[in-house]
């Protein structure tokens, strides 16, 4: 499998702009997912045992859920607690 050679200019943008809670990002890049598996920027796929509790119970990229979030993001995406409850 060819390298990929965007390499470098996604681990600089990711450094630059997103968070990081314990380290610096490096590779593998994961660049999609499908149900439970992962493929980084050069094809190898990955089994995903790390994504959390979302992915776990549903998997990545499951096309009744992708669906749904669509339609949702269509109105609105995410709101903070305290407007949700009742006042």
């Amino acid at each position: 499998m060819p390298e990929d050679p965007r390499k470098a200019e996604l681990l600089e943008h990711a450094q630059a702009h997103l968070f990081r809670s314990a380290k610096d990002y490096g590779e593998p890049i994961i660049a999609r997912g499908r149900g439970a598996t992962l493929v980084d920027t050069d094809g190898k796929e990955y089994l995903d045992f790390g994504s959390g509790q979302m992915a776990a119970s549903i998997g990545h990229n499951h096309p009744a859920i992708t669906e749904a979030l669509q339609r949702s993001s269509e109105r609105i995406l995410h709101l903070n607690t305290p407007w949700s409850a009742k006042r």
